[in-house]
């Protein structure tokens, strides 16, 4: 349960350009009342990732034998199913803004907006 206290930190980080500590917090508040809905999205976002990978080794192995053709497969299959990992905390971000704080289309267009202009700033 301590993870979930700040499983949308990292977002926080980049999408509302907040320190780390201040990030935390936010998580926290956030988070809170959503802990189990959020424990439970982990767990089926991580089985589900394991079962595809899971799947596409048995198959690989299955069908080509052992080697490292067949490795170097799997590793792409698992950077590109590695990627839900990464977005999956991003989307339940936005779900806890939308529930709790409201957000709404257009405050998520100017919240994009206001991430490109800072993106750009720092280019």
């Amino acid at each position: 349960m301590f993870f979930t206290w700040f499983y949308v930190a990292a977002p926080l980080m980049v999408i509302e350009d907040l320190s780390v500590r201040d990030a935390m917090g936010r998580s926290r508040e956030l988070s809170s009342g959503w802990r189990w809905s959020i424990l439970g999205f982990l767990i089926v976002t991580t089985l589900l990732v394991g079962a595809v990978n899971g799947a596409i080794d048995a198959v690989l192995a299955a069908a080509v034998g052992h080697g490292l053709g067949p490795l170097l497969v799997s590793y792409v299959f698992g950077v590109a199913l590695s990627t839900i990992s990464v977005v999956a905390p991003v989307v339940f971000y936005f779900q806890l803004r939308v529930v709790k704080e409201a957000l709404d289309v257009e405050s998520l267009s100017s919240l994009v907006d206001a991430i490109a202009a800072r993106a750009g700033a720092k280019s």
